[in-house]
């Protein structure tokens, strides 16, 4: 059976802030893997592409952020909205 998990981003034009919650109160830990692996490299990839991340504990479980900076692309500035949704930045 699979643990649930939680993801919670948030963002400013310049600022992203993603985190994931899951059961496990274990810390993150780095994972040795082979070049074939399905798994281990989540932390490997966390790492190289986030300014800091990190954890803390809770509702039992762990909540694992990484901080990422960089300016939204003119690309998705100029992109319409879904009709019916909405994004609104909000500072961190």
């Amino acid at each position: 059976m699979a643990l649930p998990v939680l993801m919670r981003l948030r963002a400013n034009g310049r600022t992203l802030v993603a985190e994931v919650w899951d059961a496990a109160p274990a810390p993150p830990a780095p994972r040795p893997h082979t070049i074939d692996a399905q798994g281990g490299r989540g932390l490997e990839i966390v790492s190289l592409l986030s300014e800091a991340w990190g954890y803390y504990p809770e509702y039992g479980g762990k909540v694992v952020w990484a901080l990422l900076h960089g300016e939204i692309a003119d690309h998705y500035r100029e992109r319409p909205i879904c009709p019916g949704r909405q994004f609104v930045s909000r500072p961190l």
